[in-house]
């Protein structure tokens, strides 16, 4: 790596190469460029100039597209660049010269009138001891000595002013001198940058021009999924625009090229991970044998997979588990945009589109009043893309409004999945507490019961039919002394899962005067050891 210093001013940051294709991977990215060159018979460089600033030397492969060319090597070659500013530089030390002029002149004239004072307070105490200690023989001489000191008080109000003066031109000048200090700062510690040239040696029969392709591998880039939702009422249709954005510092600027976003780790290894069989002793002291007869077991599967060509590399460190860590690696996919973008290295995230489609919806309402008395529109849309959706935000649209924002979970091809649309302010409910009471038993043999009902209020002011799924949790006994029983008046057609949550599907007709009632009777039953008091 060598250190370069270069007047700015005279540098120019040239790229003779164009990006053809970049592919971005979760924490780096994949840059193929091109670029056509004139080379000379026999061994020729071509320099691909002033890439990224993290590239892996180790990822780089040369191309040429010509069948005479043979590559003899490619090699990236680093540069420090040290920029200095001549014309700026050269301004501000003779402003910082000026300005040290003025102040050491202020310094002067503020010593002098200090100097001046301090002479001056020495001659008027003098006139006045010797006002007091002589006996004058005319008023002649007495008033000229009082003009001596008026004049003397007068001097000394005057520089008095003027040190004043020029304490704050002072002040003044070092806030300014302070500027110039960190300027100064700025211009020896000079403004450098990383410069990485890729560098293909090539050996040719003839002189000719020909087309060179480079790829590397470089850090400072990340993606993720971003979505915009946006539902159509009236004909049950969800529009969803699928994005990936991506935000990179590389040091390079990808104009006008292809891009490719993958979920593939790099990093992963690629060969599937051994299976050891775990070995149970009962005693501790045979324990160290038994680690050490499976090292020897080992040892031999090792001299049996090298002696097949394999790599075996056997972990017998007790806190790492391969299984668990291999279980975190699925598959990977890779997202093609279709049409070239550009992305600048600004650090800040652009969106690249994925697809946009519709998507047939079968519309829903849902509410758990429980938690919060409103009634969500949700929409059950199935993926029909030949690509997963992965997780990320969702900008919800409804009828053309901005309704908020949601979280996707990862959705495989063909699954099925919901999206919440917001609060429906024509579909209204309230949950009324009818009973919650503790009964106590009427004899020694009867057992404690807690009683709960709530009835569910529903209107609809929509001119059409809907269903609506109310949600609501009870309490669920996992003891045999504890039991939970519906009562007859419970409304029936619902659901209950092993969660303890039940459902119904509630039809409404159009009528916003008379409510749909649903209620939720039911009862728990316990011996008496089990406290039922404060439930």
């Amino acid at each position: 790596m060598a250190n370069i210093l270069i007047n700015k001013e005279d540098f120019k940051f040239e790229i003779n190469s164009s990006v053809k294709s970049v592919t971005i991977f979760s924490d780096r990215a994949e840059v193929t460029r091109t670029m056509k060159a004139n080379i000379k018979k026999g061994v020729d460089n071509i320099t691909f100039l002033n890439l990224g600033t993290n590239i892996d030397s180790n990822t780089i492969r040369a191309q040429v597209f010509k069948n005479n060319i043979k590559i003899v090597s490619n090699s990236i070659e680093s540069n420090i660049l040290y920029f200095f500013k001549e014309k700026e530089n050269q301004k501000i030390f003779e402003e910082i010269i000026t300005e040290l002029k003025n102040f050491i002149k202020l310094e002067d004239e503020k010593f002098v009138s200090l100097l001046e004072n301090s002479i001056i307070f020495d001659l008027r105490d003098y006139i006045q001891l010797s006002m007091n200690e002589l006996i004058l023989d005319s008023d002649n001489s007495l008033t000229k000595l009082k003009e001596a000191l008026t004049f003397l008080e007068q001097k000394i109000n005057e520089n008095s002013n003027s040190i004043i003066t020029l304490n704050g031109s002072l002040d003044a000048l070092k806030e300014k001198l302070d500027i110039y200090k960190m300027k100064l700062d700025k211009i020896r510690s000079m403004d450098k940058r990383v410069q990485n040239n890729i560098v293909v040696t090539v050996e040719s029969p003839e002189d000719c021009k020909i087309e060179v392709e480079v790829s590397y591998t470089l850090t400072g880039v990340s993606w993720r999924s971003t979505y915009d939702a946006s539902l159509d009422t009236e004909n049950s249709v969800v529009s969803l625009s699928y994005y990936g954005e991506v935000a990179q510092s590389t040091g390079e600027d990808w104009i006008d090229c292809r891009f490719i976003l993958s979920t593939a780790i790099i990093d992963r290894e690629i060969e599937i991970p051994k299976i050891y069989p775990y070995e149970l002793s009962g005693y501790s002291e045979k324990r160290d044998k038994s680690i050490k007869v499976q090292e020897e077991v080992y040892k031999e599967l090792e001299e049996e997979d090298e002696e097949l060509g394999g790599k075996p590399e056997p972990d017998l460190d007790q806190n790492k588990d391969i299984r668990v860590s291999s279980a975190k690696k699925g598959a990977s996919h890779s997202f093609v945009v279709e049409k070239p973008a550009t992305i600048i290295s600004d650090g800040l995230y652009h969106k690249l589109p994925i697809v946009n489609t519709d998507f047939k919806a079968e519309l829903f309402y849902e509410t758990v009043p429980e938690l919060m008395e409103y009634v969500y529109q949700k929409a059950s849309v199935e993926n029909s893309l030949p690509i997963p959706f992965l997780p990320g935000t969702v900008m919800i649209y409804r009828s053309k409004s901005y309704m908020g924002r949601s979280q996707l979970k990862y959705i495989a091809c063909g699954e099925k999945f919901a999206l919440s649309f917001g609060i429906d302010d024509d579909v209204r409910i309230k949950r009324i507490v009818h009973i919650n009471r503790y009964i106590e038993p009427s004899n020694v043999f009867a057992k404690k019961q807690r009683e709960f009902k709530y009835v569910y209020a529903l209107n609809n002011f929509k001119k059409d039919k809907i269903s609506v799924k109310i949600k609501e949790s009870i309490h669920k006994s996992e003891i045999k002394e504890l039991s939970v029983e519906m009562n007859d008046d419970t409304t029936a057609g619902y659901e209950l899962n092993n969660e303890g949550i039940l459902t119904w599907d509630v039809l409404l007709a159009p009528d916003p005067f008379k409510p749909t009632e649903v209620v939720l009777h039911y009862t728990i039953s316990s011996g008496k050891s089990f406290p039922l008091e404060n439930i």
